[in-house]
């Protein structure tokens, strides 16, 4: 490039700075052309199983691995070409300020340890609905630094992976939805059992996110008001708001066709006029 450029340009100074720029430009060029492959592989394979949520996880973290990488890359490439920085001896002498800087970068380490184990271990991914430090939603993203949580109005709820202790998974295995009843002291328990039972029987015909039969499994408690009467819905993890829903809907009016009283609070107005015109 020197070469080319010398007999039409004099300034050694401009020269070097042409020559420089034009180096780096071809370093871009070619750190842009390797992340698009990396990129359109990446986007190969996870399109092959586009409902593989593993897949769509393990595809954002490497995408996010290549970027620093590429960055970091074009960085190097950037002080070495155009500020003749030699990032060798850089880097060498850097060895002692990096081990200062290392005990304050304790929490990046671990968030990135943890991430990796997070990701590899499988034990949530995106899609999953999770709940972390008592924040329930829909994992958004995973990557090493950390996991960002969606709840059902949009709210974004951001942990470092380090900070991550407890995780309860709520869509990984089949679930059972836990529905409790409460009807009134005068209904007849056995009459209640027995129809929500043909609810649940129904429900499982006609809702297809319902995968068993609806189990009473008794009175759970005497309240001041009323009895509870607790039941398990067998479904798939996930969809155990859905199905929480449809069935306390198909509860109420089960119980409106059959008589059972499903307790509430009532207020009585005395009016001691009307009693005074007696």
């Amino acid at each position: 490039m020197t070469a080319l450029l010398k007999p039409y340009i004099h300034n050694e100074f401009l020269l070097n700075l042409i020559t420089r720029a034009a180096g780096f430009a071809v370093t871009l060029l070619a750190a842009f052309i390797l992340w698009r492959l990396c990129f359109t592989a990446l986007k190969r394979y996870r399109d092959s199983q586009p409902d593989n949520r593993r897949r769509s996880t393990i595809c954002a973290i490497l995408d996010s691995i290549i970027r620093y990488v590429i960055y970091f890359f074009i960085f190097v490439q950037a002080l070495n070409q155009l500020f003749g920085i030699n990032v060798i001896s850089l880097l060498a002498a850097a060895g002692v300020v990096g081990i200062a800087v290392a005990f304050g970068a304790q929490s990046v380490v671990k968030d990135v340890i943890t991430g990796f184990f997070i990701i590899f271990e499988g034990k949530f991914e995106v899609g999953d609905i999770v709940t972390i430090d008592d924040f329930t939603g829909t994992v958004d993203s995973i990557t090493l630094r950390c996991t960002t949580i969606k709840n059902y109005v949009g709210d974004l709820y951001i942990i470092p992976n380090g900070s991550i202790e407890k995780v309860l998974n709520r869509q990984k295995y089949p679930h059972d939805v836990s529905i409790d009843v409460e009807i009134a002291y005068e209904s007849d328990i056995d009459t209640a059992f027995e129809v929500l039972r043909r609810c649940g029987k129904k429900a499982r015909e006609e809702f297809p996110l319902i995968t068993g039969d609806l189990k009473v499994l008794g009175v759970v408690s005497l309240g001041n008001h009323g009895v509870t009467i607790r039941c398990l819905v067998p479904c798939e993890g996930g969809n155990q708001y859905d199905v929480e829903r449809e069935m306390l809907r198909r509860i109420k009016y089960a119980f409106d066709e059959n008589d059972i009283e499903i307790p509430y609070n009532r207020i009585v107005v005395f009016d001691k006029r009307s009693k005074n015109d007696k």
